[in-house]
């Protein structure tokens, strides 16, 4: 189980990430393969460079196994 925080929240004006965003999450999917990926804290934060739509169009794309990858919403439990 692996659970990223995956807002890709930027640093004002750098455009440097200070949290991870869709090409971390796509990492992490590859290097554990046996892993369920949990990613989380969009929609939440004033700075976030990406949504829960940006991100789930980006995993839809990248042909990712949704299975695998969970991107839950606001108040949503999953029980393992």
């Amino acid at each position: 189980m692996i659970i990223l925080n995956a807002a890709y929240a930027l640093l004002d004006g750098s455009g440097k990430s200070i949290i991870m965003g869709k090409e971390d999450l796509l990492r992490a999917y590859h290097l554990a393969p046996e892993a369920t990926v949990i990613a989380r804290h969009m929609d939440t934060i004033n700075h976030a460079g990406q949504s829960r739509k940006d991100l789930n169009d980006f995993i839809r794309k990248a042909g990712m196994d949704r299975r695998r990858v969970l991107v839950p919403l606001d108040g949503e439990i999953y029980h393992f």
